[in-house]
């Protein structure tokens, strides 16, 4: 059976099985080992601040991606509910090391997320004069909500105030009126607010159903409601769905920052993202992209992995966002590995300094994978949950 272990916790229980290694958002107070939801279990070093997660019998990475987040959170909603602290996953759906049985040894890959913004350039003056004197832009109910879904580190939290933003801005653009159906008065009005952005040559009704469903029915929905028999969903997204979500969320808030422009003349000063074309240029240069795993000496010679070939998408189809890269990685001599490094375009772009030590086995192996992303800078992208 693999010795491998983090900090001294076994990434190997009493039986094999697969599961994730993932940080916290503070060091547990306390040892913590305990199982739940039938074969799952849940293991903590006090001080330190990382939980290892085990129980899944899946034997590769992206079923694990999809399911041991989700898993970790029961496991931490479960001991907060029963008298323990609250912790939350940090950064859960960026990065991680993932374990699996695989010929008799075991796989560890750790995943991490390049992101590639495109920024842009924000100003708190609004320009421009009308009949000799400047504009003045007064607050709107909806800053406050947008503000929020800025600061929320939970991404559902940080959707639900995103469409709450645009639904109070809509409704200064065409008030609803009482008694008329939620369903009637959102669609009239997002195709009034697509009437004043006219970014598109379709139809404002076609496009705003458009939204209607991947905004409202398809998200919306869920998150502002709690009921089993309404939504079988996570409470917490992980995953591909928490890709998506966060997806959908920077498409909305791009829509509600370009219909403020439109409608109250403030500044537009969402960041544009990249096109599928444009990320596949940038991505051209990363094929000869290195990955290094090292031990906690700095000083240690690179131990990487340029001759391991590199894969894409070695776990999956694109999503339209990004490439997943992957290499196997030679394991250091000492088999200690504290820092991850991806070497990408000649320069060190990306490393991760793991809080805890990977002690790793004789027999096991090690590969790393880095999903690079397209993202709008302008928005939060980066959150616990």
């Amino acid at each position: 059976m693999s010795r491998s272990s983090v900090n001294g916790i076994p990434l190997i229980g009493d039986a094999p099985s697969a599961g994730a290694v993932f940080e916290i958002d503070r060091p547990a107070v306390s040892d913590l080992d305990f199982s739940y939801d039938g074969g799952w279990s849940l293991q903590a070093k006090s001080g330190e601040s990382f939980v290892v997660v085990r129980g899944s019998d899946v034997r590769d990475f992206r079923p694990l991606f999809a399911s041991v987040p989700a898993a970790a959170s029961r496991g931490l909603d479960l001991l907060c509910v029963t008298g323990g602290p609250a912790y939350a996953l940090s950064k859960v759906a960026e990065e991680g090391i993932y374990f699996w049985p695989r010929d008799g040894d075991l796989r560890i890959h750790w995943y991490g997320t390049l992101p590639i913004n495109v920024t842009g350039r924000a100003s708190l003056t609004v320009g421009g004069a009308v009949q000799g004197r400047t504009r003045v832009l007064n607050h709107h109910p909806s800053f406050a909500y947008f503000r929020r879904s800025q600061t929320e580190t939970d991404l559902g939290d940080s959707y639900r105030h995103a469409y709450l933003a645009l639904e109070s801005l809509l409704d200064s653009i065409a008030p609803h009126v009482p008694g008329q159906p939620e369903t009637q008065w959102l669609l009239a009005a997002l195709a009034a607010a697509n009437g004043l952005v006219a970014s598109s040559t379709a139809a404002p009704a076609a496009i705003a159903a458009q939204q209607y469903t991947e905004w409202y029915d398809s998200e919306r929905n869920y998150l502002f409601h709690s009921k089993s028999s309404r939504s079988a969903r996570e409470p917490v997204l992980t995953g591909d769905a928490f890709k998506r979500l966060l997806h959908k969320k920077n498409s909305l808030l791009t829509f509600y920052v370009a219909v403020l422009h439109a409608h109250l003349g403030a500044p537009n000063i969402s960041g544009g993202g990249l096109t599928h074309a444009g990320l596949e240029s940038i991505l051209a240069r990363y094929d000869s992209g290195d990955f290094t795993a090292r031990t906690e000496d700095d000083a240690d010679p690179p131990n990487t992995s340029s001759a391991a070939p590199l894969l894409r998408e070695p776990y999956g189809q694109p999503n339209g966002e990004g490439r997943y890269l992957c290499r196997d990685l030679p394991v250091p001599e000492t088999r200690r590995v504290k820092k991850w490094w991806a070497i990408l375009d000649g320069e060190k772009c990306i490393w991760c300094d793991f809080a805890g030590a990977l002690e790793v086995g004789h027999r096991d192996e090690l590969s790393a994978g880095l999903q690079i992303e397209n993202r709008v800078s302008s928005f939060r992208n980066r959150f616990l949950t």
